[in-house]
């Protein structure tokens, strides 16, 4: 009493049954995916991303407790971001590097945070005040080194400073 089409499909299904039946859980498990591909293929846009974000806490249920907030927490960060003009995504990025730092040792992380900082602070630095930070950071490297070793650092700091001076000026300077 079916239409033709109603049992075939019918008849297929319950085929499927019996043929997953047969499969180790492996190949029901891929069985399974491929089913739902193609169950998704005639979804609506909407319906389709319901389906993911519904497979996607199935999944999340599967990890540990820190584990699944972290990843799910990174999924929502890069969804998050897409939206947010480059601005507000560099913003978000150091909000990132700052969370990620706290996991680090207290002097790692200071250093690093700082010589990041160096960086950003230098970029927005005319060319002179540039040149004085830099400056200030031998003056600050110098500081640990042996006394013979801060000395040649100076004498060549001397011979980088004098080839910008003129003849005469580095006549007086030598002298």
């Amino acid at each position: 009493m079916m239409s033709s089409e109603l049992q075939q499909r019918c008849h297929q299904n319950y085929n499927d049954v019996i043929r997953t039946t047969i499969m180790s859980s492996e190949q029901q498990r891929c069985h399974q995916n491929y089913n739902d591909v193609i169950r998704t293929t005639t979804m609506s846009s909407e319906l389709k991303r319901r389906h993911q974000n519904y497979n996607d806490v199935i999944r999340t249920k599967m990890m540990s407790s820190e584990l699944q907030q972290r990843c799910h927490q990174n999924y929502n960060d890069v969804i998050r971001t897409t939206m947010m003009s480059s601005e507000q995504q560099r913003c978000h990025q150091n909000y990132n590097d700052v969370i990620r730092t706290t996991m680090m040792s207290s002097e790692l992380q200071q250093r690093c945070h700082q010589n990041y900082n160096d960086v950003i602070r230098t970029t927005i630095m005319s060319s002179e005040q540039q040149r004085c930070h830099q400056n200030y950071n031998d003056v600050i490297r110098t500081t640990t080194m042996s006394s013979e070793l801060q000395r040649c650092y100076q004498n060549y700091n001397d011979v980088i400073r004098t080839k910008t001076t003129s003849s005469e000026l580095q006549r007086r300077h030598q002298n």
